[in-house]
C-alpha cells in the first residue's frame, strides 16, 4: 500500500529561470483597469480592464495621459486631457489623490471613477513613467451632491438637540438629583441595588 515506487525529479530551475512574472502579465491579472505611460504621458500598456472601461482600444504611443475617449469633472464640466489626474502626476512630479471624474466612451455613456496615478521612477529617482489605476465609482456623483446638499439641513435638526443639552448643563446638582430618581423610579432601577 505504501511502496516508493515512484522517482521524484527534485533538479534546480534553469538558472535562466525567472521566479517572478512580467509586470504585464500581472496586470493582466488585475481585475481593475491599470494601464502606463512613459515621462511624457504616451499609453505604453493597459490591460482588458481598461480597455473594457474605457470602451475603446486606445493607441499604445500615440494616445496620451489616459485612454478614455472624453473626461469630466464630476459637475459634468469637461476635463481637458492634459488636466486630468495622470497628466498632473506627471507635469508636476507628485501623486494626485482623492479625485474622482467622468468617463464618457465612444457610445456616449459616462462612468464615474476614482483615479490612483503613480510615478514610476529609476533607481536613482528619475521618473521614467508613470501607472494609474481606475476604480469604477458605483454612486453616482449626483448622490454626493445630494449628501452635501442634506448637510446643512442635518445641522438645523441637530440644533434644537444642543440647546436641550445645554438646559441641562445649567440645572443644579439638586435638581440633576430629583431628575435621576424620577428617571430610575421610571425605568425600576434602585441605586440600593447596586
Amino acid at each position: 500500500m505504501y511502496s516508493d515506487d515512484f522517482d521524484y525529479d527534485f533538479d534546480a530551475p534553469d538558472s535562466d529561470w525567472n521566479y517572478e512574472p512580467s509586470r504585464a502579465e500581472l496586470f493582466r491579472e488585475i481585475d481593475a483597469a491599470v494601464y502606463t505611460t512613459d515621462p511624457d504621458g504616451r499609453l505604453t500598456y493597459y490591460n482588458e480592464a481598461a480597455a473594457a472601461l474605457w470602451g475603446r482600444r486606445p493607441v499604445l504611443g500615440l494616445d496620451r495621459w489616459c485612454g478614455s475617449w472624453r473626461i469630466y469633472d464630476t459637475d459634468g464640466t469637461p476635463l481637458p486631457h492634459d488636466r486630468c489626474p495622470m497628466a498632473v502626476t506627471l507635469q508636476e512630479g507628485h501623486e494626485v489623490r482623492g479625485a474622482q471624474a467622468v468617463l464618457e466612451r465612444p457610445d456616449g455613456t459616462r462612468v464615474a471613477f476614482m483615479p490612483y496615478p503613480t510615478l514610476l521612477r529609476d533607481e536613482i529617482g528619475t521618473v521614467v513613467g508613470g501607472a494609474n489605476i481606475l476604480l469604477e465609482v458605483r454612486r453616482p456623483p449626483q448622490l454626493q451632491l445630494a449628501r452635501e446638499e442634506r448637510q446643512p439641513r442635518e445641522r438645523e435638526r441637530e440644533r434644537p438637540i444642543g440647546r436641550g443639552r445645554a438646559r441641562l448643563d445649567r440645572l443644579s446638582p439638586a435638581s440633576l438629583d430629583r431628575t435621576r430618581g424620577r428617571v430610575a423610579l421610571a425605568t425600576g432601577c434602585d441605586r440600593s441595588l447596586a
